[in-house]
């Protein structure tokens, strides 16, 4: 099995792009195995809505394919993101995350606070953070 990271535009963001997509500071990360995506990610900066520490980025759009969930790829591409940001000064990493998601990045560090709220789509979400030291 070959793994690999990709930096390009991924399908599942086709149907979600923003804006700050297109920022140089934007970086969009999938893992390929055996030719094919099967795990994807963003980042960008962002402020936080609940924390005013600077440098901030903000984690969207992470997606597994179900067939390829509980194989590490999720965890691997998150600490290659971490990683970016940590080469690049480090700074305050922040999401909406998913509920069902919450254990997964509570395992990589991540605070997550007990409200839960809806995403647009109606999806349960809670705010979750962690910092990460810059890398010299």
């Amino acid at each position: 099995m070959v793994r690999s990271f990709v930096y390009e535009g991924v399908a599942s963001l086709e149907r979600g792009r923003r804006e700050r997509d297109e920022l140089p500071t934007t970086v969009h990360c999938g893992v390929r195995v055996d030719g094919h995506i099967v795990a994807v990610g963003t980042i960008n900066r962002d402020a936080s809505p609940r924390n005013d520490h600077t440098p901030v980025w903000r984690i969207r759009g992470m997606a597994t394919l179900p067939d390829h969930q509980g194989h590490g790829y999720g965890g691997l591409l998150l600490r290659h993101l971490v990683e970016h940001i940590a080469s690049n000064g480090g700074g305050l990493l922040w999401g909406d995350l998913r509920v069902d998601a919450v254990a997964f990045y509570q395992r990589h560090g991540f605070q997550v606070q007990e409200d839960t709220y809806l995403s647009a789509q109606g999806v349960p979400h809670r705010y979750g953070e962690t910092r990460i030291s810059a890398r010299s």
